[in-house]
């Protein structure tokens, strides 16, 4: 656990930080922040910290614009990263799992998107990093006046999958609502309790809000260097999320919450009476090369929208670096 924290932290770290730069005189070649891409690539590694297990893994994503349309098409898949965060069968929490999936679950798949249509752009001098070269473990760069064009854009998406979700009432939270099947797989008439519980939610969201892109593409010629070529689209993004629909999987647990002595199990519905919040938001910022091979990284913080167990279970970070190939078309 603690060697995989360690990589975690140095992709991040060497993704979002730039080398030593070096002032060195050019020749500007081509300055026109008017072009379209496509790409496609995939996640070196995406990781959610959340309040319940850490989902962690890979995927793909393909991005585009043609102005003034863009978008993005990316796909997750994680496994759990934290199984301490996610199994509440201790002997302080007693609680329940879901009947699909053993203590180990956890895992997350997720296909998302979304597609914005820019209503007002306009072009701003500004400084932008070009890479001279690599030298083992020292990377050249250099900063040069460059040309921006700067947008804003309405944005529509989306988010469909399943992921591990837990509640634990003793943790500050307010529990699942579960009412007990009877013998027969009926549903009894009691009321509601509330339930310790680790189970698989399955979830639609539509987002919808506003972007700021900003995007360069500068040519300099540079002595003992040659032709450099540094080029960026850049998206800032706030964004309301609207649960359309979500499920819960029934749980279950021994009758004397001793998981190893073979105790009979009650099972219990907690989807049908567990409230759920409709309203979440997220707000993020991703760059992405849209020439050649490249790469693409992405950090986003949000509330999701999801069972009303507390606060804290909603409130998610997401990051993820990954790789890609682009094709750039000029205008």
């Amino acid at each position: 656990m603690k060697n995989l924290f360690l990589l975690i932290c140095f992709c991040f770290y060497s993704a979002f930080t730039f080398s030593q730069k070096d002032t060195v005189g050019y020749t500007l070649l081509e300055d026109n922040p008017e072009f379209n891409f496509i790409s496609g690539g995939m996640d070196i590694i995406n990781v959610s910290f959340d309040n319940n297990a850490w989902p962690w893994g890979t995927g793909g994503s393909v991005q585009f614009e043609f102005d003034p349309i863009y978008g993005a098409l990316n796909y997750c898949f994680a496994g759990s990263m934290a199984n301490w965060v996610q199994d509440p069968t201790g002997n302080a929490n007693n609680g329940a799992i879901s009947i699909y999936k053993n203590r180990d679950g956890g895992t997350k798949s997720e296909i998302s998107g979304y597609v914005g249509y820019s209503f007002k752009k306009w072009k701003e001098k500004g400084k932008a990093i070009i890479t001279l070269a690599n030298r083992s473990k020292v990377t050249v760069v250099t900063s040069v006046d460059a040309t921006y064009e700067k947008k804003y854009a309405l944005e529509l998406g989306f988010k469909k999958g399943f992921s591990y979700y837990q509640s634990v009432v003793d943790g500050g939270g307010n529990g699942f609502m579960a009412v007990p099947y009877l013998a027969n797989d009926q549903l009894g008439n009691s009321n509601p309790i509330q339930l310790n519980a680790g189970t698989t939610l399955e979830y639609t969201v539509v987002n919808l809000g506003f972007s700021f892109i900003k995007k360069h593409d500068v040519v300099i010629d540079v002595e003992d260097y040659g032709h450099k070529r540094g080029h960026s689209f850049m998206r800032f993004y706030g964004r309301l999320s609207f649960l359309i629909n979500s499920n819960l999987d029934d749980v279950h647990k021994p009758v004397d919450d001793d998981w190893d002595n073979g105790s009979p199990h009650f099972k219990y519905n907690i989807n049908d009476n567990t409230p759920m919040n409709k309203v979440g938001f997220n707000l993020g910022i991703s760059s992405q090369i849209p020439k050649g091979l490249g790469g693409y990284r992405a950090v986003e913080f949000g509330y999701f929208p999801g069972p009303k167990v507390g606060i804290t279970n909603n409130l998610y970070l997401f990051g993820k670096v990954g790789f890609s190939f682009a094709a750039l078309f000029k205008k």
